[in-house]
Parts: C-alpha cells; sequence; structure tokens
C-alpha cells in the first residue's frame, strides 16, 4: 500500500507555528497582567501602611503638621499611582482577551487542516484497500481459469 502523503502539509506546519506563536504572545500577556496585579497589591499594602501611619501621627495632643502634609502628599500619590495602574491593568486585560480571541481562531485553523489530514488519509486507505481488493479478485480470477485449463 503506498503511504499516505498529505498535500497541504506544509500549511498545517505553518498553521502549527502561528498557533504557537500566538500562545506565546497569550503568556506574555497574561504575565504582563500577573505583574501588574502584584504591584497592584503592593500599592494596597503600601496604603494600608499609610494609614496606619497617619493613626499614629493624628494622635490627641500635639500633632506634627508636617508629617501629616508629608502623608497626605503620599497618599495623593498612592491614589495616582494606583489609578494609572488600574488604566494599565484595563489596557492589558483588553489585550490579554484579543490575544485569547486571536489564538482560538489559529487553534480553530489548525483542527479544521487536521481534520482535513485525517478525512482525506481515511479516503486513501480505503482507496488502497479497494484496490488491492480488486488485484487480489483479479488474480483468483486467473488462479482459477489457469487451473480449469489444466484439468482439460
Amino acid at each position: 500500500m503506498a503511504p499516505f502523503r498529505f498535500r497541504f502539509q506544509t500549511l498545517l506546519n505553518m498553521r502549527v507555528s502561528e498557533r504557537a506563536q500566538k500562545q506565546g504572545d497569550l503568556a506574555k500577556a497574561l504575565e504582563a497582567m500577573d505583574v501588574l496585579e502584584r504591584q497592584e497589591l503592593e500599592l494596597e499594602r503600601e496604603a494600608t501602611q499609610l494609614v496606619e501611619s497617619s493613626r499614629a501621627v493624628i494622635q490627641p495632643g500635639a500633632m506634627d503638621v508636617d508629617a501629616v502634609v508629608r502623608i497626605q502628599r503620599h497618599r495623593l500619590i498612592l491614589k495616582a499611582s494606583v489609578d494609572q495602574l488600574r488604566k494599565r491593568k484595563s489596557d492589558v486585560k483588553a489585550e490579554v482577551d484579543r490575544r485569547r480571541s486571536v489564538l482560538v481562531e489559529a487553534d480553530r485553523q489548525v483542527r479544521v487542516m487536521e481534520k482535513l489530514a485525517e478525512k482525506l488519509e481515511t479516503a486513501h486507505t480505503t482507496e488502497e484497500l479497494a484496490r488491492e481488493q480488486k488485484l487480489m479478485d483479479e488474480l483468483a480470477v486467473l488462479r482459477s481459469f489457469s487451473r480449469r485449463g489444466a484439468y482439460e
């Protein structure tokens, strides 16, 4: 039986390669999202510490006005950083979603090509088996005639 050769193997290989690249792109975007989430946690921790330190400064009795002003300034800077980080997270999330949909499409294209290869291979095998069966039938008929000729 002749071996099956998928005519579009090069195209399938190219699609598999593209899918792998899209997976890598998505992984990078997810990694960027993780970094931003860790930064957000760090800023939240810093904000909690700032609240604790402001409670220590604002005690009944003598108050350090300079310390209160520094804490307020730091709080505003921290809030601006958090807002900026959340904006970047939103942008990265949109990019993650876009890359995920691109990966889904690339995966679909690979599956279509693999399904086509499977279908063509099945058809090839069926044709080859039918061809072999026909050859065997012809050989059986020839043997039958040659045996008959020997007996007559």
